[in-house]
């Protein structure tokens, strides 16, 4: 049964979904951060996925918001992944490690392989042993879905610290294994983060100005295999940004897909941007009385019959900005502390955060 709150919106998004006649669909959201939003923003992919019925459910990171003890942070993700789990009717539901996702203290490291570990008993799920990252094989439409971590740890102190980069073994795994695929394939690539620090630059600018450790090196990887083997990059899809645009670099579309809490402002940078709800609609007058209880983003994306890249992206369900007088401090970039990368200017990439 479809929320009445977002009745509107749902009967849009089954259109939208129906209309583009794709070969895949897939439910995504990101930056959920413990909002109370999320059972309404479950009950309405559910609603769709019983029209549209979605391939799988994706969740970009970030369920848990700051950093929280070791004995907390484990049941609430624990709690949280459940109750994503059963969103789509298909069962298939694939999350990634946000930066929000770890807690204090020395189980930090093994807080997330550990919670995932439902993923080993999924079909066509390639995870190594204890790993945050994997990839999942759609066969019959020749789509890999690849999944990767963009932070690890290194001991310091005594104690293992999160750093935002991609670990070498990641890399290695990347490049001698998940991207060794025929030339009639398409890749996906899912990550919380981005590879480059400077996303919304030009390309020089973010090869050269990129404080994600080992940015360079894992981009650098999916381009060699797209050259070497010729199969498709459909997009890499990140949230963390809690904006929504999408930037093409190097031929690769980096989807940046907007926090399902949908609270305000949530900029990274002026270009990042969300949309503005139609005055006069059902859904612009039930959000701004339901701004603080119920939002919802539901995106899907499409990979067009040819098995290559679209240009286009749908748009469906997403909870916005309230519509309203623009207010100047409001427009500006946000840098709370929820969103910052914890690196300074001219700090070594490779210590610590």
């Amino acid at each position: 049964m479809i929320n009445q709150c977002y009745e509107y919106e749902a009967a849009h998004t089954i259109q939208d979904v129906l209309s583009c006649n794709g070969d895949l669909n897939i439910a995504l959201v990101a930056d959920s951060h413990l909002d109370n939003s999320v059972p309404a923003t479950i009950e309405n992919i559910s609603a769709v996925d019983q029209a549209v019925q979605f391939d799988c459910c994706v969740h970009l990171g970030d369920f848990l918001a700051g950093e929280i003890g070791g004995r907390y942070a484990k049941l609430l993700l624990r709690q949280q992944l459940a109750l994503f789990r059963p969103t789509v009717s298909s069962g298939r539901f694939f999350p990634v490690q946000g930066n929000h996702d770890a807690c204090s203290g020395p189980y930090s490291a093994r807080l997330w392989p550990e919670a995932i570990g439902f993923l080993d008993a999924e079909q066509n799920v390639r995870r190594p042993a204890q790993k945050p990252y994997y990839y999942v094989d759609i066969a019959k439409k020749k789509v890999r879905l690849v999944f990767l971590c963009s932070y690890y740890y290194k001991q310091h102190g005594g104690e293992p610290v999160m750093i935002f980069g991609y670990e070498e073994e990641q890399i290695q795994w990347l490049q001698n294994e998940v991207l060794v695929l025929p030339a009639d394939w398409t890749v996906m690539l899912f990550s919380h983060d981005a590879p480059f620090s400077a996303l919304l630059s030009d390309e020089k600018t973010a090869l050269e100005k990129n404080d994600i450790v080992n940015g360079n090196q894992i981009f650098r990887a999916l381009e060699q295999c797209r050259k070497q083997y010729g199969f498709d990059v459909a997009g890499w899809f990140i949230g963390h940004y809690h904006g929504d645009r999408i930037v093409t670099l190097f031929g690769v579309p980096f989807v940046i897909t907007a926090s399902e809490t949908a609270y305000d402002p949530q900029l990274f940078d002026d270009d990042v941007r969300f949309w503005e709800r139609d005055l006069g609609t059902p859904s612009e007058d039930l959000y701004g009385y339901l701004f603080r209880s119920l939002r919802t983003l539901c995106e899907f994306l499409r990979i067009p019959r040819t098995g290559r890249r679209s240009q286009g992206r749908g748009r469906c369900c997403q909870g916005r900005r309230q519509a309203g007088p623009v207010d100047a401090e409001r427009d500006q970039p946000h840098y709370g502390s929820h969103c910052r990368r914890g690196k300074t200017a001219g700090k070594d990439p490779n210590q610590p955060v």
